[in-house]
């Protein structure tokens, strides 16, 4: 059975199963634990409960076991089955503490997705800054696939299809989530769009994210975004160019876009960090609803990985 002190004299593991050191989980257990003892006052004394306080089943396991439980859920993105046997309990258990964990995971690492003080030292900037002296942010979008959305019963023929085409992505030929981040050019996640539907272009998810809006120094995105600087005309954008028929690159535009995308890869990367976590990297398995809530609680998760990283490196 996999237990908190089992793996703690397994560092490897742990860090492995989970996504963090021993040492990070320690410290999220103690910001999570101020808010969970809150969410358990609200529980205890709400209005419908027929019990006294103190009465009823008490958990079998404790937070740090159940808050191990979800880690290992967002990082291996094992079934519930696997995790009942991996922790010695049912299925319906492991839905039940995921559905209580997951909003205070939220809550407790909202602050690991801010976009950071900007008179902070800029580490490995030396580059970008001779180059692009007033970027702030890196943009992109990622898709996710999901099985396939079904009609609910009883649809009409002629409506057949409606619940799965606001999802299905032509350019990914799947039916798809699709969520934006934006990065300081040293890898910190600053901020995380709203998820929608795949048919949603990235374009039209940077207008409805209003992110621009709260960047105050220049932006790099990708040229998936056609037509934005005719929205933000006096707003600082790097902008990869984009060949059309009859109108290719010139050797200039190509040579801009090759110094581009030497700092635009580091978005890459820091998409490939978030799905370390499997939760985010094969098919999405579960509540469509509760999806923005995951790729928060990931992000967030990854911050802190990569905030020791950089600490370690410099």
């Amino acid at each position: 059975m996999l237990t908190v002190q089992s793996l703690r004299s397994r560092p490897a593991r742990f860090r492995s199963l989970t996504g963090l050191t021993v040492e990070q989980f320690d410290q999220l257990i103690l910001d999570v634990l101020p808010r969970y003892a809150a969410a358990e006052q609200r529980r205890l004394w709400r209005p419908s409960r027929q019990r006294r306080i103190g009465a009823g089943r008490k958990f079998m396991r404790p937070l740090s076991e159940r808050l191990l439980l979800a880690l290992v859920w967002l990082r291996v993105y094992a079934t519930y089955e696997v995790l009942g046997a991996l922790f010695e309990v049912d299925k319906g258990t492991v839905c039940h503490w995921l559905q209580a964990l997951l909003p205070l995971l939220r809550e407790a690492t909202a602050v690991d997705l801010q976009w950071p003080d900007p008179d902070r030292p800029k580490r490995d900037w030396a580059d970008l800054l001779r180059d692009f002296p007033d970027v702030e942010a890196i943009i992109d979008a990622t898709e996710q696939r999901v099985q396939r959305p079904k009609d609910p019963r009883g649809t009409p023929p002629k409506d057949k299809g409606a619940a799965q085409r606001p999802y299905y992505s032509g350019k990914k030929r799947a039916h798809v989530l699709k969520t934006q981040i934006a990065i300081t050019p040293d890898g910190h996640i600053g901020e995380v769009s709203q998820t929608v539907p795949g048919s949603v272009n990235d374009l039209t998810l940077l207008r409805l994210s209003a992110t621009l809006d709260r960047i105050l120094g220049g932006t790099m995105l990708d040229s998936g975004y056609q037509g934005i600087k005719k929205d933000r005309p006096d707003q600082l954008l790097y902008q990869a160019h984009r060949a059309s028929r009859g109108h290719p690159l010139t050797p200039e535009q190509k040579a801009e876009n090759r110094c581009l995308g030497r700092y635009r890869v580091w978005i890459e990367h820091a998409l490939a960090r978030l799905k370390i976590y499997r939760v985010l990297a094969g098919v999405y398995r579960h509540r469509r609803d509760a999806y923005h809530d995951v790729f928060r609680v990931v992000a967030a998760l990854t911050n802190r990985r990569w905030r020791c990283h950089l600490l370690v490196a410099s």
